[in-house]
């Protein structure tokens, strides 16, 4: 007889409540190509932890998105807007989703919350590039250990 005794295991999520999300707060309303996009949310895995919350906008004439994501719970989704093909313009919150840590999952309609961001493509964004020198690392130093 041979026997293997786990120590230490990860305790089994037992979850079967979809989660919640009760408010989505735009924190950036205008954004330049090539920042970070930030919005605020209050959710509740409802007997597990948030694995993914995912928040989109879209721009009307066009149909570009923006997607904002957030994968460890802590209330803030974000979006670095650095791709070439988003116009200037406004973005409506168009929907999304959010998956608890029992993966079940709670889709977000664009009539579930209201909020926009303005996004902004600088107009030289299609200029030939210019500047073809390397960079130099003047210095850099460590910070002490704290202990």
């Amino acid at each position: 007889d041979s026997s293997i005794q786990l120590i230490g295991a990860a305790t089994p999520v037992i979850d079967s409540v979809d989660p919640t999300l009760s408010a989505v707060t735009v924190v950036t309303d205008t954004v330049n190509f090539g920042e970070l996009a930030s919005v605020n949310y209050v959710g509740n895995g409802t007997g597990s932890r948030l694995d993914d919350v995912v928040v989109m906008f879209q721009h009307e004439a066009s149909g570009q998105s923006i997607m904002l994501q957030d994968r460890d719970g802590d209330g803030n989704a974000t979006g670095h807007l650095n791709q070439g093909h988003l116009v200037s313009g406004s973005y409506e919150f168009d929907g999304g989703w959010v998956v608890d840590e029992g993966n079940n999952r709670l889709a977000l309609n664009s009539s579930d919350f209201d909020g926009s961001i303005t996004f902004v493509v600088p107009s030289n964004i299609n200029d030939a590039q210019t500047d073809f020198d390397v960079p130099i690392l003047d210095d850099f130093s460590f910070l002490p250990d704290i202990a």
